[in-house]
């Protein structure tokens, strides 16, 4: 840390600075605008519904949700929530339209954090399983496997998903087996 004084004297403000000088203690979560649309459904087939989730993400979404809700005069409803590229919303959005009985879609950009990821690959008795990385704020890692390769092993093998989802984060807390 160091302050210093200039040889002026200021009316409006002290001719002072102080500079601190640090380290950081681990990459910050990185910052990207999203676009955030919305839409309620009240009247709208669920199963349709539930085939417009996988249909977003296909075309392009960074996720699609649908959360159960209560609308007015006491319906039960859903929210749908998509999260995309601000440049990808209007094109998402003709295609909610398009699919569904809604009859508008509120959007807003948004700034999300993200942390840095990476797929990886790991050797389990029961096959390669991927997972994602996180790097952390702190410098540590953190691994999830990735549902569909999970869901691919334990077919081909007839183990159980949570058996080969474990098997793969063992796999991948021991250096000797990550493929890097």
């Amino acid at each position: 840390m160091g302050t210093g004084a200039g040889g002026r004297d200021l009316p409006e403000q002290p001719n002072v600075l102080r500079v601190l000088v640090g380290e950081a203690a681990g990459p910050a979560p990185g910052r990207r605008r999203v676009a955030v649309l919305e839409t309620s459904l009240d009247d709208e087939n669920p199963q349709t519904v539930g085939a417009l989730v996988p249909a977003l993400i296909a075309a392009g979404a960074l996720d699609a949700m649908t959360v159960p809700t209560v609308m007015k005069k006491g319906r039960p409803g859903l929210l749908l929530v998509v999260i995309a590229f601000p440049e990808d919303a209007e094109r998402l959005a003709a295609s909610i339209l398009a699919e569904n009985s809604s009859l508008g879609v509120r959007a807003r950009i948004e700034e999300r954090f993200e942390l840095d990821r990476r797929i990886e690959s790991v050797e389990t008795p029961y096959g390669n399983v991927a997972l994602k990385v996180a790097s952390l704020p702190e410098g540590g890692e953190r691994a999830f496997p990735e549902f569909e390769s999970v869901k691919a092993a334990a077919e081909r093998t007839g183990r159980p998903i949570r058996e080969v989802a474990e098997a793969a984060l063992l796999a991948w807390r021991q250096p000797v087996s990550r493929e890097r």
